[in-house]
């Protein structure tokens, strides 16, 4: 069963090494999307780039550059 995570939570991520984006293969991760908008996505690493997936049907798939920033998630906190 994959975790929620709604607007509120509290995630705290570990940054990705350049050149270890493959440690994100099939993983929870924060992707910084503009200053103050992060996203959390299932990671699918690929020679192309990496394909973060959808958690739900009302949020789209997208591809990043395998050079892009992003952080595996650690811990979650869900807000009540």
């Amino acid at each position: 069963m994959a975790p929620k995570f709604l607007a509120g939570d509290i995630v705290v991520g570990r940054a990705i090494k350049s050149g270890e984006e493959k440690s994100a293969h099939q993983k929870y991760c924060l992707i910084k999307l503009g200053p103050d908008k992060y996203v959390v996505r299932k990671v699918i690493y690929g020679k192309d780039g990496l394909l973060l997936l959808a958690l739900d049907d009302r949020l789209p798939s997208f591809t990043l550059k395998s050079s892009s920033k992003i952080y595996l998630v650690t811990w979650h906190m869900i807000q009540q």
